[in-house]
């Protein structure tokens, strides 16, 4: 996808979800040069991308010449410090937006709801307990719980909502952030990991029809007597789809430009989520604009479907 495309698209988004920040009177001591939909903006070109800071900066004034743009300092400094994990779920959601105006009304999909472990470079994070006397160390990453959506006469995948969290979070706490940023009801397929009675209450009063399996032990809840009474392993069987988003962000985060501190890898892994469904907003644009081609009637090479 051509490079303007992708940033005027960033710049609407982040100007729709930071226009109260935009607009808000300067702070004083030291206010902002610069609004926070353009950080915000500049972040997701650089995810999209895989780039430098300093790169990235670079293409923007090469784009832009007459628009003002911070540093590659600046921009680095947001990314550590200002830029919150609520934000960029803010950014999702007004993401989702736009994608609703072009996903089918009338479809049910599947919702698939799963976390997996996001490594990056830190390699000195140490364990919070000891085996005997020596001091476990492990390679750094974050925890990425995502609902995705799973349309399968589109043979399609949309995040539907996304938590992170350092490493070791708990899959329950990420999946009940995810959940609630649902935002189309259908059969909620999961591990069993996420059997609680936290995670059936809420997917219940959010409309959606859990398949979730059941630890082993005796069924006391009266929620997950029900869920076991709704199970179906037709549905289940494709709970594996979603491992599809997975490996492509992971493929994303695994690049040439990869992240150090902890903090700024979990605020990537939001990113890269973010420019999946960014991926996905910008082809379906693409295809709606295409013109339609008449099908010709008689058999021949040149019945060419698109």
């Amino acid at each position: 996808m051509k490079r303007p495309a992708v940033s005027e698209l960033a710049l609407k988004l982040s100007r729709a979800r930071f226009a109260g920040l935009d607009n808000a009177p300067p702070r004083q001591g030291h206010p902002w040069v610069y609004p926070h939909s353009l950080y915000a903006a500049l972040l997701i070109f650089r995810a999209y991308f895989g780039l430098t800071y300093r790169h990235t900066v670079a293409l923007f004034k090469d784009l832009y010449p007459e628009s003002p743009c911070p540093s590659f300092q600046s921009l680095q400094r947001y990314m550590s410090r200002n830029l919150k994990p609520e934000d960029l779920e803010g950014l999702l959601a007004e993401l989702k937006n736009q994608l609703e105006r072009l996903l089918p009304d009338d479809a049910v999909p599947l919702v698939i709801l799963d976390t997996t472990g996001i490594a990056h470079r830190g390699l000195t994070q140490k364990l919070n307990y000891k085996r005997g006397a020596e001091v476990r160390r492990v390679r750094g990453h974050s925890r990425l719980g995502l609902l995705v959506r799973y349309y399968r006469d589109l043979k399609l995948l949309v995040i539907d909502g996304v938590a992170a969290g350092p490493a070791y979070a708990s899959d329950m706490v990420l999946g009940r952030r995810a959940l609630r940023q649902g935002t189309k009801p259908g059969p909620l397929l999961a591990d069993a990991g996420f059997d609680s009675v936290e995670i059936w209450k809420e997917a219940f009063e959010r409309g959606y029809h859990p398949q979730i399996r059941l630890k082993g032990g005796e069924v006391k809840s009266e929620l997950r007597k029900l869920g076991q009474k709704l199970f179906e392993p037709f549905l289940y069987r494709f709970r594996g789809v979603g491992e599809g988003v997975f490996g492509g962000i992971k493929t994303r985060l695994n690049g040439p430009v990869r992240e150090l501190k902890p903090k700024v890898a979990l605020k990537r892994v939001l990113l890269e989520a973010i420019c999946y469904d960014l991926r996905i907003l910008l082809t379906l644009i693409l295809f709606a604009l295409l013109p339609a081609r008449p099908i010709r009637a008689e058999p021949g090479p040149s019945n060419l479907i698109l």
